[in-house]
């Protein structure tokens, strides 16, 4: 909360608040918010003095107006939805992965899960040409698996049939091995957009 003080802005004198303060008025949201008319006839001050000021202030303090029309506008064009190269994991994931959120798959061990961030991480990388992070807690990951899921991708690409994952990812895990996803929202109005890479990073 701002306080008013002298020289906050141009005609912002020592005067004015003082008189603006024996009206309890301290704050710039207590003038921006105040009846200009009856506040200039309460301190004796002029009427187009305090509009002036109080124009200023909103122009130096408040936030530009925006509505939800151009809310929804800037979202779209800051949001990327990337698809997982897997039409029935796109569908559960409402078309794909969002930028902005962190997408968490639960389940217990031989559910998948491993199976599906490297399937994702190579389509990422290859089909959609962006960079990929692929951060690894336990020190499990296959090099080996992971080059051996690239070569499938490019050639998949090469015969122009579109992105496809293993025959493994295409099943649905096994029953007893249930696997549960969750979604968070970390970023949720101004994703960074994805600049593009030339092809998978290196392993």
């Amino acid at each position: 909360m701002v306080i008013l003080r002298e020289g906050i802005c141009p005609g912002a004198t020592a005067q004015l608040i003082k008189a603006l303060k024996e009206q309890n008025v301290k704050t710039v949201v207590d003038l921006v918010s105040a009846d200009i008319e009856d506040l200039a006839q309460r301190c004796s001050i002029s009427y187009k003095t305090l509009v002036a000021v109080r124009r200023v202030l909103l122009a130096q303090y408040s936030p530009f107006p925006s509505n939800a029309a151009d809310l929804y506008e800037e979202l779209l064009g800051s949001t990327a939805i990337l698809s997982t190269g897997n039409q029935s994991l796109d569908k559960l994931l409402d078309s794909g992965l969002y930028t902005g959120e962190l997408t968490e798959f639960v389940g217990a061990p031989g559910s998948g899960k491993t199976q599906v961030c490297l399937s994702l991480a190579v389509n990422v990388a290859c089909a959609l040409k962006q960079k990929v992070l692929y951060i690894d807690t336990t020190g499990g990951l296959s090099s080996a698996r992971l080059l051996q899921l690239i070569q499938s991708q490019v050639d998949s690409l090469e015969e122009q049939v579109g992105p496809r994952l293993t025959h493994s990812l295409s099943h649905s895990p096994p029953p007893h091995h249930p696997m549960h996803i969750h979604k968070h929202v970390i970023t949720p109005s101004h994703s960074p957009r994805w600049p593009s890479c030339p092809g998978p990073p290196p392993l």
